[in-house]
């Protein structure tokens, strides 16, 4: 299992490393106190645990993740400060997910992500898609930085029409990405990437450009009375 502390960055920064310390002390002592005597707990980094669950099958992993999730609902009570703490959980078991330690960490780590993108469950179990899913967001983030030099992005354009006089007044231009391994990617999937590693403005810039010149260059004939691109 591999948990981590909601906020904890926030807590520190907010009430100072101190505090943030004596948090970490005592949830260590409280997760202790809560799993079996059999499991090993270590801290990781500054807010991540390792939990290793020996001889332990699906239902019996079900009941700790929720049981630990559930624990810790009540707020901590430091320097008369209530502190709420929420945990994420990510599991991967032994041998289905993974027969050495490296792999299992690692998939572990791709379920925390997924428990921690999901509101309505602080627990994921491993699952292939998950791997696949992770490294398809690796690669878009990592190509997305060289798309625009690479042209692979394109304009779509979709007319609109006057419902009473049902002629084209103007086009919407929709960007799409053509991507050499997964395809034509919607804005959906590529536009948080864009705005979490900063090349939004770019890619603006490319459709306020593009259109233009497409424009000029006639390609949307009739169409481009006006236009509106949108993402």
């Amino acid at each position: 299992m591999y948990l981590d502390l909601e906020r904890f960055k926030y807590i520190n920064d907010t009430l100072g490393h101190p505090i943030g310390d004596e948090l970490l002390k005592q949830f260590a002592k409280k997760l202790r106190a809560l799993l079996d005597v059999r499991y090993f707990i270590a801290r990781i980094s500054a807010d991540e645990f390792l939990i290793l669950c020996p001889n332990i099958f699906y239902p019996t992993v079900v009941n700790v993740a929720e049981t630990m999730v559930s624990a810790f609902d009540e707020p901590f009570l430091i320097n008369d400060y209530r502190i709420p703490v929420s945990l994420n959980l990510g599991i991967s078991i032994f041998p289905e997910d993974g027969d050495d330690g490296t792999t299992l960490l690692k998939h572990a780590d791709s379920a925390l992500h997924w428990a921690q993108k999901d509101k309505h469950n602080r627990y994921r179990i491993f699952t292939s898609t998950m791997d696949i899913t992770s490294y398809k967001r690796f690669t878009l983030e990592s190509d997305l930085r060289n798309s625009l030099d690479l042209h692979q992005f394109d304009l779509y354009y979709q007319p609109k029409v006057d419902l009473l006089t049902n002629q084209i007044v103007g086009a919407e231009a929709l960007i799409r990405w053509n991507h050499p391994e997964w395809g034509l990617i919607s804005p959906t999937e590529f536009i948080p990437l864009a705005e979490e590693i900063g090349v939004m403005r770019q890619i603006d810039h490319w459709i306020e450009e593009t259109s233009c010149r497409q424009i000029r260059l006639g390609r949307t004939r009739d169409c481009l009375n006006s236009r509106s691109p949108s993402i």
